[in-house]
């Protein structure tokens, strides 16, 4: 039997424009910090780029669009030379992801109005690739029988006390995931191991929906930024520049914290395991990636900072002991 999916093609989101360099010497190159998407984690390619190719297994490049910050040009000129300038959203400012995200939702709507989309941060690590892969499949044969709802990829919590989003799900009802019925942003070590010992998952920030219920989704919480963000597209001849400034622009929160001010009713978890997923919240999160794989701090050093390497080598110096994390969660001081 044939499905509606398969009558669909499949765009990808590569979500790039946000401005986290919170590691602080472990992301400088130079004198510039640089965000966490263009360092380096067990390989010598950036971590948009294997966002780029994460991408690529699911879609064609064609149908594959990058938003970006002005900003942030030299890191990305280079490696995106490629894609080209109408596939490419790029904000005067920085982590409007809410904003970016909708002028890239509505560039996919207008060009195919029944397209599946896959957004995904490219300032996080996978170390399983085809798990991540597999999971993503499962989620678009999913949509099949959830066409209006957002699907999240979900992540059985950490054993190490990382700071994470956790997704509260409810029972089961029959259908693939479980619906979620809310989001906590990042809690406390002993609330997150609470919300763990209930049945949370973690959130992946991969999101995996038809474009018509996420155009629909931005438009029902924000028609003001809508509106906007549909004459910026109607404007554009060649580079989709978002101004700084424009009417509908007042909402700055991060497309993934959006529940937390209004909640999603279609909001489900679908559960990914074995991914090796990291959203590099703390450095807690790469002395993980650096137990379970030491083999990655071996690496020599390349045009973008190394983080896994930077951390084992500052960890062993004495005047950076405060790098070590001595409890669960702990943070990086700059």
């Amino acid at each position: 039997m044939t499905g509606a999916n398969d009558r669909a093609s499949v765009w990808c989101i590569v979500q790039s424009d946000g401005d986290r360099s919170h590691l602080s010497p472990l992301n400088h190159l130079d004198v510039r910090r640089v965000p966490i998407q263009y360092c380096c984690i067990g390989e010598r390619i950036t971590l948009l780029q294997q966002t780029m190719q994460r991408a690529l297994r699911i879609t064609a490049p064609p149908r594959v669009v990058v938003t970006l910050a002005a900003g942030h040009r030299a890191y990305w000129a280079g490696p995106l030379w490629s894609v080209p300038a109408h596939r490419r959203v790029i904000d005067e400012s920085t982590g409007r992801h809410t904003i970016s995200l909708a002028v890239a939702s509505t560039l996919i709507e207008k060009a195919d109005s029944q397209a599946l989309a896959v957004l995904m941060p490219a300032d996080a690590f996978c170390a399983n690739d085809w798990a991540l892969h597999s999971g993503i499949q499962a989620a678009l044969q999913a949509l099949e029988r959830l066409p209006r709802h957002l699907l999240a990829l979900a992540l059985e919590p950490p054993q190490h006390g990382e700071p994470q989003d956790y997704l509260v799900r409810g029972d089961f009802d029959g259908f693939p995931g479980r619906a979620v019925a809310r989001c906590v942003r990042r809690p406390s070590t002993p609330i997150g191991r609470r919300l763990a010992a209930a049945g949370a998952c973690i959130n992946s920030g991969v999101y995996i929906t038809r474009i018509k219920t996420l155009t629909e989704m931005l438009e029902n919480h924000w028609p003001a930024m809508l509106d906007g963000v549909r004459r910026i597209l109607k404007a554009s001849t060649n580079d989709i520049i978002i101004p700084a400034r424009f009417d509908g622009a007042e909402f700055q929160r991060p497309w993934r914290h959006t529940w937390l001010q209004r909640p999603v009713t279609h909001l489900r978890a679908l559960p990914v395991p074995n991914t090796g997923w990291s959203s590099l919240t703390s450095v807690a999160a790469l002395e993980r990636l650096l137990i379970d794989c030491p083999e990655f701090a071996r690496l020599p050093q390349g045009r973008s900072p190394e983080l896994l390497s930077r951390y084992a080598e500052l960890a062993q110096s004495h005047s950076y002991h405060r790098l070590i994390p001595r409890g669960d969660g702990e943070t990086l001081c700059p």
